[in-house]
C-alpha cells in the first residue's frame, strides 16, 4: 500500500508575545506563549526555566521545580488542548527578572521571553503614575504608556539661563 509509505509530519512554531515582559513586586504576571498551528499539548513535555533552574516542568510534576518557584507558577491545563503554554508567575520578586526560555523537547523548539521587574508605581513619595492609551490603527493594537510625575521636585535655577 503506497499511502502506508508517507509519514506526517507537523511541523510547530512557538510564538511568545511580546519578547519583553515588563512586572511590578508583588503582581503576577504571564508569559504568553502559544503553538502554532494550535494543537493539543496535553501529553506533550515543556520546560520553562530561568537559567539553570527548572521553574516549570510539565503538567503537574513539581518534583524538579526550584525552590525559587514554589507554589507561584500557574499552567492552564485547560488551555493546553489549544495550545496555549502561557505560564502565569504570582508574586514577582526582583529577583525573577531576567530570561525565561519555553522548550518543546518533543519539537526541537524553544522560544525566549525575558522578564524585568520594576517597583510598583503609585502616587505616593513622588513616584511616577502610568497613564495607557490602546490606539487600534490597521488591524494592529498599539499600547501607549505615558508617565506622569506627580509630585515634580523643586525647579532649580539652571545656571546656564
Amino acid at each position: 500500500n503506497l499511502a502506508s509509505c508517507f509519514t506526517y509530519v507537523y511541523i510547530l512554531n512557538l510564538v511568545c508575545s511580546p519578547s519583553t515582559v515588563q512586572a511590578h513586586l508583588g503582581q503576577d504576571v504571564v508569559l504568553s506563549c502559544r503553538v502554532e498551528p494550535p494543537s493539543d499539548l496535553t501529553n506533550e513535555t515543556l520546560e520553562w526555566t530561568n537559567g539553570t533552574e527548572d521553574v516549570h516542568v510539565g503538567g503537574d510534576n513539581y518534583d524538579d521545580q526550584d525552590l525559587r518557584f514554589k507554589n507561584r507558577t500557574i499552567l492552564n491545563h485547560q488551555n493546553l488542548k489549544d495550545g496555549n503554554v502561557s505560564l502565569t508567575l504570582t508574586n514577582v520578586k526582583k529577583e525573577d527578572e531576567g530570561t525565561y526560555t519555553l522548550c518543546l523537547p518533543n519539537h526541537d523548539i524553544c522560544f525566549i521571553v525575558t522578564l524585568i521587574v520594576g517597583k510598583l508605581l503609585n502616587s505616593e513619595g513622588g513616584l511616577t503614575k502610568v497613564e495607557a492609551a490602546v490606539i487600534l490603527d490597521s488591524n494592529v493594537l498599539k499600547l501607549f504608556c505615558f508617565l506622569k510625575h506627580l509630585n515634580p521636585p523643586e525647579q532649580q535655577a539652571d545656571p546656564f539661563f
